[in-house]
């Protein structure tokens, strides 16, 4: 039915304007725009009469139809809503949370509305939870398309964007549609991934004449993956059982490559995109698909060898801590994943103990927010809070650049860090260095990705069948984003998602855990024990496990979602945000799930280690060794 709308509406707007005297070759870009427009219209359409269906008291099952048709018409052109629009998608079809303005200083909470909402009053049972709600949010529906086609129908496109939108889009759905993301009841994820996978067929055909005169052999493949792919989703729709890695890794990440390939010889800009992904990467799991000077505050701080080997030197120096026997690297272990296997680390004082349990700074770079809370953007504040810190490192940077001017050989790294600098040594310097050593520790050349990239040796069939678990019926992809398997949301990696899961004070305990998380920062009730998503990457070398190192295995986290978070084990939270369902796993399934984890294991960012520390004037000018954890 969609490809007849569409080619429909394809005939008429060209047959219009051979009428109107003009020539058939209307500019690709604006027959996009008209594509885009006619589908706002006929998903506009149906959702007026899924509000019509709410108002009117008619069957749930007639309403689920409805629903069902307007997400899948809507997702014809997600692409460009989501591009152009990013405030008006998240409206429609933005996560069934609330969002917390934080800018406002008052913490303004903003319900969720939009598909997803409406989806978790219809099913996954088919069954009106509340008729008022629905009422509701169906009208609101109505009012965001009204909006969305209002500001939406002037808008000149240009190839540049419609190209940037498609390859964004379809990171999109490799690894937040497929997992279900925006789909987590209904169960009609695959479908829906069909009909995003359709507009890619519809926009290329748009594009047919001018890609084929440049680059043919490269159309040519772009619709056999398209076909296949259609082929494929139409075949195999069912969630739990659909086969993720083989979609990616056969016709995902090569249309994606294929798109940037026929861009770029076609003349079509694809520079300047939004976010870390490079525009140059042919998939988001390329080797270095990632660039990390993405999430400084100024170019300025960007990264240099210079300024990577000297914060190299003072990530592994005692000497910036208020009783010169502690490291960045103390906690942060090379040999340990750059965690420290305990359940908490050792305070300075050797009496107590740090708040929380310790992250891996491996690709710790690639995320929009750090620390378990979330409270500080960059590295370099990051880097100022725990050298402050009391329990943590006891220093100061005042104290530090007083030792660090006495050095002779840290003076000269540091004009060899910062040439165009009257003065190289100063506290945003000493705190860029560190950042931008902990920028290097970038951690993508696991199994997992090498098999992403080819080479299929890398991974068995139980691991492979793990990730398909992690990013379908176990629900783990839905938080723990692939690539990067952190909060950071994609595709622009510019959100880092928080979550309420109730992880309790000890392991087999009914009490929640002390630690209200980011609430501290910001007392509203959605905040309440919310948590910062941490990577997964080397997972199998980081126990303990969870903000409070409660869990010494991955058997146990497992365990503990499986059985549905702090719900499972007695802990009734009313904003959790991991679903209450069990998610029913067999021993072989979690098993599976584990293996593939392990498979996210690359360290080869701990070797590079400094064989000694520049020396210190108070030392004789001897280098120092270096005292490394493991």
């Amino acid at each position: 039915m969609n490809v007849l709308i569409t080619n429909c509406y394809l005939f008429v707007f060209i047959l219009l304007a051979a009428c109107n005297g003009r020539p058939a070759s209307i500019p690709a870009s604006e027959q996009v725009q008209h594509y885009y427009l006619e589908h706002l219209k006929h998903t506009d359409s149906i959702v007026k009469q899924l509000n019509a269906a709410a108002m009117g008291n008619m069957s749930c099952t007639r309403l689920c139809q409805l629903f069902k048709e307007a997400r899948q018409e809507y997702k014809h052109i997600e692409f460009l809503t989501e591009y152009l629009n990013p405030e008006m998608a998240k409206v429609i079809n933005g996560p069934a949370t609330p969002e917390v303005e934080e800018e406002d200083n008052v913490n303004t909470v903003i319900p969720p509305e939009g598909f997803q909402m409406i989806e978790g009053v219809l099913f996954p049972a088919c069954r009106i939870k509340d008729s008022v709600m629905l009422r509701k949010l169906t009208s609101g529906l109505v009012a965001s398309f009204t909006q969305t086609i209002s500001i939406s129908r002037n808008r000149l496109l240009s190839d540049s964007t419609v190209f940037k939108a498609l390859r964004k889009e379809l990171l999109r759905l490799s690894v937040l549609g497929l997992a279900g993301y925006d789909a987590p009841f209904s169960g009609h994820a695959i479908e829906e991934a069909a009909a995003v996978w359709s507009c890619f067929n519809d926009i290329t055909e748009i594009y047919k004449e001018r890609l084929i005169k440049a680059a043919p052999v490269d159309y040519g493949r772009i619709k056999g993956l398209i076909d296949s792919g259609s082929a494929y989703l139409k075949n195999n729709h069912d969630f739990d059982s659909f086969d993720r890695m083989h979609f990616l890794t056969v016709y995902a990440n090569p249309l994606s490559g294929a798109l940037l390939h026929v861009a770029q010889k076609s003349g079509i800009d694809l520079s300047d995109s939004y976010g870390p992904v490079k525009a140059s990467a042919g998939s988001v799991f390329d080797k270095d698909a990632f660039t990390p000077d993405f999430y400084t505050s100024d170019v300025e701080e960007h990264s240099s060898k210079e300024k990577e080997l000297l914060g190299r030197y003072l990530f592994f120096d005692p000497a910036l801590s208020g009783n010169g026997k502690r490291a960045c690297a103390s906690c942060h272990q090379p040999g340990k994943a750059f965690a420290d296997s305990f359940m908490k680390s050792p305070a300075i004082n050797g009496r107590s103990v740090i708040h929380r349990n310790t992250v891996t700074m491996l690709n710790a770079a690639l995320q929009p927010a750090l620390f378990y809370d979330g409270r500080v953007t960059y590295l370099e504040d990051q880097i100022t809070d725990v050298l402050s810190n009391a329990d943590e490192m006891h220093g100061s940077i005042a104290k530090s650049i007083v030792m660090l001017r006495n050095s002779k050989a840290y003076m000269e790294l540091f004009s060899k860090a910062f040439p165009q600098s009257r003065d190289p040594l100063t506290p945003y310097h000493l705190q860029n260095v560190i950042a931008s050593y902990i920028r290097s520790l970038i951690s993508l050349n696991a199994p997992f990705d090498r098999y992403m990239r080819g080479d299929h040796t890398q991974m068995n069939s139980e691991e492979v069948n793990g990730f398909n678990l992690y990013m379908g019926k176990a629900k783990c992809g839905t938080c723990h984003f692939a690539p990067l398997f952190n909060g950071a949301l994609p595709p622009n990696f510019t959100k880092t998602e928080v979550e309420v899961i109730g992880v309790p004070q000890a392991a087999g305990s009914r009490k929640i855990d002390s630690d209200k998380g980011r609430y501290t920062l910001h007392p509203v009730a959605p905040y309440l024990y919310a948590f910062r998503t941490p990577t997964l990457r080397n997972v199998a070398l980081t126990a303990p496990y969870m903000h409070n190192g409660i869990y010494y295995t991955l058997e146990e986290v497992l365990d503990f979602y499986n059985n549905s978070g702090g719900i499972g084990v007695g802990i009734a939270l009313s904003n959790q945000t991991l679903p209450a369902e069990r998610l029913n796993l067999t021993a072989e399934e979690k098993k599976n799930i584990i293996s593939f984890l392990r498979k996210l294991t690359d360290t080869a960012a701990a070797h590079r280690l400094p064989d000694a520390l520049p020396a210190l004037d108070n030392e004789k000018g001897k280098p120092r060794m270096v005292n490394v954890y493991n």
